[in-house]
């Protein structure tokens, strides 16, 4: 209390009021000191509690670690002791080696010596070498030098001398260009006289078709008066004909009874068989049918029965030759030029068969063979060979030089014509299909197929579904379908 008076006396008003806000503000300082101490200390015992954890746990892992390095440390002693006898026993091998090295290196050095001073002796009588052939070479260069002088003034000289042929060539090119222009309007004018005159031969062309018209005709009528005259032969051996026809067979294969068509067949094989072996060569299959086909069209024509040799068993006037008879009357009708083809072939292919289609109109026979798994249909009267034919290529001349060319089946031509054709040069035989020169014709695998294509080849006379027959040796089969005379087909080939 005296000191609160003392200051009061000593201080004024104003003093007591900074000194009362002073000690306010210092009671407030010491209280927030005190909060701060208290929540300090608290911190303090909380770190503590944790640094004394904390302590334990390092201490027990330091402890570990401790363990492991110290039995590490123990390895790794054992491990430096080895090492260090290790490197006693290297260090040992290394001194011998390195003694060893020493005097090698010694040796080495003095072989070095001595190739050096070989090689200096060497090098020195290289340089020399050298130096001598530099010194020629530099004569040979300048010789060189020289030369090449005189080719370039030769070639400069050269190269002028060809500018002035170049000119020269120029102009002439110049000249025959000229030349060659005035040379193609010439040439135009004469196109233009000859597309004129090639319209006035084209006229002409008319008068030739006219003229082979004619001769076709003319041609008819001397085969007509061939036929006249030998019509008039056979009416002479009707009496002989008459008087043979039951001492010998039946003329008629549709009336005949097996037995009798063995014996024609094998009595017209035999007819044949000294022209059958000329065919006697070793020649495939194809071959051996075109041959055989290009002999009867060449050497056979299209004939109609005669009435003179009619007999009174022939059925529907069809009189059948012997393949002989068919020669000696060069040619006949249908069954007449099969009947040769089948004698000519069954020599040299067993399944050989004469095939026929027939309706209440018509009828017509041909040859089927079998051999080497294909099939072939030989047909002369229709000139057809598996879908191929025979055609002479007729060759003739007018009177301006230039060729004409026409296709004719030798089917219906005199072999006469043919033989007299052939060798004067004016008919060539060529085997063609669709349009095309072919030198060789293919089997067919498919029966089927080849029968289909025969009768869509005679659809135009046989119709849709004509009668089909098979004869043959110890054969004879008609009154068949198309499927009929297939499987009967394939059953006789299986033999």
């Amino acid at each position: 209390m005296l000191y609160i008076e003392v200051c009061t006396l000593i201080f004024s008003d104003n003093m007591r009021r900074e000194l009362v806000v002073f000690l306010i503000i210092l009671v407030l300082l010491v209280v927030i000191h005190v909060v701060q101490t208290t929540e300090l200390r608290s911190d303090v015992s909380r770190l503590k509690s944790e640094n004394e954890v904390l302590r334990k746990t390092y201490e027990f892992q330091i402890n570990q670690i401790r363990v492991y390095y110290e039995s590490r440390i123990s390895e790794l002693q054992d491990e430096v002791g080895r090492l260090s006898t290790l490197n006693d026993e290297l260090r040992r091998d290394y001194e011998s080696k390195i003694s060893q090295l020493q005097v090698e290196i010694k040796r080495l050095i003095t072989l070095s010596e001595e190739l050096k001073n070989d090689y200096e002796s060497r090098i020195d009588q290289l340089r020399r070498s050298y130096e001598f052939q530099v010194s020629q070479l530099q004569v040979e260069v300048n010789r060189l030098n020289n030369l090449n002088n005189l080719l370039k003034e030769s070639y400069e000289s050269q190269i002028k001398a060809l500018n002035n042929e170049i000119n020269k060539l120029n102009t002439l090119n110049e000249e025959l260009k000229r030349n060659y222009e005035s040379q193609i309007d010439r040439l135009k004018s004469e196109v233009e006289g000859l597309t004129a005159m090639n319209y006035e031969l084209r006229k002409n062309l008319t008068y030739y078709m006219d003229l082979l018209s004619k001769l076709n005709s003319e041609y008819y009528t001397v085969i007509s008066d061939y036929e006249s005259q030998i019509s008039k032969l056979r009416y002479e051996l009707t009496e002989l004909q008459y008087k043979l026809k039951y001492a010998v067979f039946p003329v008629e294969l549709f009336i005949m009874s097996q037995d009798e068509i063995n014996n024609f067949l094998i009595k017209s094989i035999t007819s044949v068989s000294n022209l059958s072996k000329q065919f006697e060569t070793k020649q495939s299959v194809n071959e051996l049918l075109m041959r055989v086909f290009e002999y009867i069209m060449n050497n056979t024509y299209y004939q109609y029965d005669s009435i003179a040799v009619r007999s009174g068993n022939v059925t529907d006037g069809n009189y059948w030759k012997l393949a002989n008879e068919t020669l000696i009357d060069l040619g006949g009708d249908c069954e007449d030029l099969a009947v040769l083809t089948y004698s000519l072939i069954k020599p040299y292919i067993n399944h050989t068969y004469l095939l026929g289609w027939y309706n209440n109109k018509t009828g017509h026979v041909a040859v089927i063979t079998y051999t080497n798994r294909y099939w072939y249909i030989i047909d002369p009267a229709g000139n057809w060979l598996n879908n191929y034919k025979l055609m002479m290529r007729l060759i003739l001349k007018d009177r301006e030089g230039r060729e004409w060319i026409w296709w004719l089946s030798p089917i219906y031509i005199h072999p006469d014509i043919k033989r007299s054709g052939l060798q004067n040069g004016y008919i060539i035989y060529e085997w063609r299909e669709g349009g095309k020169t072919l030198t060789e014709i293919r089997g067919y695998p498919d029966i089927t197929q080849l029968l289909q294509d025969w009768l869509n080849y005679w659809r135009g006379l046989a119709g849709d579904k004509p009668n089909l027959l098979m004869i043959g040796i110890d054969i004879f089969y008609k009154d068949l379908t198309l499927n009929e005379l297939t499987q009967k087909l394939i059953e006789v080939t299986k033999t």
